[in-house]
């Protein structure tokens, strides 16, 4: 049994031996956060890995050197990867103790000051990768003019240099062409090395012990830091091999040929034009909002569901405007063409923190519309529940790549929106209203209908495999997700939209006549301003050419008598808590005996 982990090279050192010299052998992944821990303290008191514990022989061993000058001794029979006797059998060794005292120590400082250290250190830095430099000297040197470190055959000091010369593009920032450009001989060891199948075999292992289904925002967190920008500048699989096991899952041989092959392709069009009409559309839905508020108050007074919608608003603007700026440092194109990843990195978690900022305010904005229109007592128990939530979930859903919760949260997103949909359909069958305004309220529903559908269709971008493509697939969840927003504030700025709508449908050639008169203020409920405040009750009488009525209207307290072309009586009284217009028999008289 070898015990491991996918995030470190000593391990694939020897699963690429055991492959070689086709040892049967069973491997046991290691968290990281129990290497310190007991049983594996058992098995080895330093807590790191490889380990193995052989029942073949009952030896358990650590230290990858040790492990390699086991497996030869014990199960390389036939010499395959190593010399019986002699000085070659040393020279093996030497090379052998040159890789895990030399090789891995400097590449392994130089990959944790430059991804891992919380603070620069360019000192440090420019250390480690001179000795790797270094390294890569005293070893192109050696390989002058032979294949092998030893003699005339692959040996297992061969095979233990592979894992970490994979990973020197990704600390030195070597792009293809960079490849050991400078040591050609390492280069065309490595290349042998590499196209053996065992090491094949070996990368697939290493894959599939850290393949695990991520959200793209949660890529983003182990994205930001130079290291990534030297792996995606290398731009090929076997340095790009320590991206996927830093983050979990990455791209594949085959996505990765397609980046190359579609090197060329850009999404940034599409993404400013679609991120500009949002902008200029969620504006003028705002903007309409607040214009009718004045028409029904005749002057600009802005209630808690108002002031929401605003906050809605300006974090969709930032988050639109992110956007459009990351389209400038590579958002809508393949990571492969992308030579500095932390501006996009740093765009991309600005989005990440607006947009529940914005779906949050949208949310409680409508919620807070909802406690203004019914004003029902366990119907605002129910509103106060859910804004609750909506709280916790906008706060947990700016953390949520990080803690790779992606599809979890936007599931429960989808929920809370089909909750808060349903939750004023009982209140709103009850109310007798004219043909017009329920197809009004229908066309609401409708609209707000349209928010939910397009969270759904944004739900199974998360549960994709992660390719690692973050500037081509993260703007495509983006897009929609602006596209969501915009729609939402339409859906919940459209009940305010009454006066708009009335002054839109009313004939402007009437003819009227005014009568004074004196009205009464009385507490009640003004459909027109979604909610229950003072109103005055006038009788407001006015005539046009075809008809004569009378109408009882209610006016915001101090408007006076308003002329109106058509009159109506009506009585709305209070039942249940709830104001309704009266059915025509109970309105008028009963006719005496």
């Amino acid at each position: 049994m070898l015990s491991c982990n996918g995030k470190g090279p000593n391990p694939w050192k020897v699963v690429f031996v055991l492959e070689e010299l086709q040892v049967p052998y069973e491997l046991k992944l290691i968290k990281l956060e129990d290497f310190k821990k007991k049983p594996f303290t058992d098995i080895n008191p330093n807590g790191r890995v490889p380990a193995i514990d052989d029942p073949n022989t009952g030896l358990v061993l650590w230290e990858s050197g040790a492990i390699l000058t086991y497996l030869a001794e014990e199960y390389d029979k036939d010499y395959k990867l190593s010399y019986a006797s002699g000085s070659k059998k040393h020279h093996v060794n030497q090379y052998l103790f040159f890789q895990v005292s030399g090789q891995g120590p400097y590449f392994g400082q130089a990959a944790w000051f430059l991804a891992y250290h919380p603070e620069k250190v360019p000192s440090a830095i420019e250390r480690y990768q001179n000795e790797i430099r270094r390294v890569l000297g005293v070893l192109d040197g050696v390989l002058e003019g032979k294949q092998w470190l030893v003699g005339d055959k692959m040996t297992y000091a061969d095979l233990a240099f592979v894992s970490y010369n994979s990973v020197v593009p990704v600390v030195m920032g070597w792009a293809d062409d960079q490849h050991f450009g400078d040591y050609p001989n390492v280069k065309a060891w490595h290349e042998r090395l590499t196209s053996l199948p065992s090491w094949k075999k070996t990368i697939e292992l290493r894959a599939s012990s850290t393949a695990k289904p991520v959200s793209a925002t949660g890529y983003i967190s182990v994205l930001n830091r130079d290291y990534l920008s030297n792996c995606l500048r290398c731009r090929k699989r076997a340095a790009l091999d320590i991206v996927s096991t830093m983050a979990l899952g990455g791209p594949t041989d085959e996505h990765l040929a397609y980046m190359k092959a579609h090197a060329e392709e850009s999404r940034a069009p599409g993404i400013i034009a679609c991120a500009t009409v949002c902008i200029v559309f969620s504006t003028a839905f705002v903007a309409l909002r607040l214009y009718a508020r004045h028409m029904a108050y005749r002057y600009m007074r802005l209630d808690l569901s108002d002031w929401l919608l605003v906050g809605s608003w300006l974090s969709l603007t930032v988050f639109m405007i992110s956007l459009i700026v990351g389209t400038k440092y590579g958002g809508g194109r393949h990571m492969v063409v992308i030579s500095d990843m932390r501006p996009l990195i740093i765009v991309l978690l600005i989005g990440n923190g607006t947009h529940p900022v914005s779906m949050g305010c949208l949310k409680l904005s409508i919620l807070a519309l909802y406690a203004s229109i019914f004003p029902s007592r366990k119907f605002h128990h129910a509103v106060w529940g859910v804004a609750a939530f909506t709280v916790v979930w906008a706060v947990a859903s700016v953390v949520a790549g990080v803690a790779f919760l992606g599809v979890a949260f936007t599931s429960s997103h989808i929920a809370t929106d089909l909750i808060m949909l349903a939750m004023p359909i009982p209140l709103v069958m009850k109310l007798q209203v004219s043909s017009r305004k329920k197809k009004f309220i229908l066309i609401t529903f409708v609209v707000g209908g349209s928010v939910c559908i397009v969270s759904i269709v944004r739900l199974p971008l998360w549960l994709r495999p992660v390719t690692g493509d973050v500037g081509w697939e993260q703007m495509t969840s983006a897009t929609l997700a602006a596209v969501e927003l915009t729609v939402g504030i339409l859906a919940a700025s459209i009940p305010t939209y009454g006066p708009l709508i009335k002054r839109a449908l009313s004939d402007g050639d009437q003819t009227t006549k005014t009568v004074t008169g004196l009205g009464t203020t009385k507490r009640g409920h003004d459909p027109e301003f979604s909610g229950f405040r003072d109103v005055l009750y006038s009788v407001n009488v006015s005539a046009d050419h075809h008809s004569d009525s009378s109408n009882l209207a209610m006016l915001p307290r101090g408007a006076g008598i308003t002329v109106v072309e058509d009159i109506e009586l009506m009585r709305q009284p209070n039942r249940g808590g709830g104001w309704m217009q009266l059915p025509e028999k109970e309105i008028l008289p009963k006719s005496r005996p």
